[in-house]
Formats: structure tokens, sequence, C-alpha cells
């Protein structure tokens, strides 16, 4: 979800601005940004801006992020911070 985005059918490659929130139910987790872009066919995306992860466990927030391979990698870049939810 987002306020716009782009798609470029050709390269696969998608660009989302403004209130962006990704959600991975396999997971649980949700990822909340100003913008994102990224290669669906490598699931690598790339938020060059502050961004948040949370899941019922744990929040983490950093200043930009990279993650890799639809997410089995998730790299917060700058000054971050994690809260782990206790009793969770």
């Amino acid at each position: 979800d987002s306020q716009s985005g782009r798609f470029n059918q050709v390269k696969n490659f998608l660009t989302l601005r403004g209130d962006v929130i990704i959600t991975q139910s396999a997971r649980d987790i949700t990822l909340m940004t100003q913008y994102l872009e990224g290669d669906l066919t490598k699931g690598d995306f790339g938020a060059p801006v502050a961004a948040n992860v949370t899941s019922p466990k744990i929040s983490i927030s950093g200043q930009a992020l990279s993650v890799t391979n639809f997410g089995d990698r998730i790299v917060f870049k700058g000054k971050s911070k994690a809260t782990i939810n206790e009793g969770e």
C-alpha cells in the first residue's frame, strides 16, 4: 500500500512513494517507510529513507534499509533501534 507507485513491467521493477506499507504474512512482519524501490524478480528492495519493520515480537527502525531475497536478509543502515517485546 502507498500513496503512489510505478511498475516497470519490462524490468519487473517497482517504486512506491508516500506512506508505504508492505506486509509479509508468512513471517508476520510489516515494513513501513515513505519510499521503497525494488526488483520483483530478485526480491531485492531498498528504502533510502527512514524505515520501520515490526512483528509481534520486535520492532526495528533505521535511517534506511535494504532487503534481499524477498526478506531473508534485512539490513538497517544509519542510526538504528531495536525494541524486543518480552512476553510475546
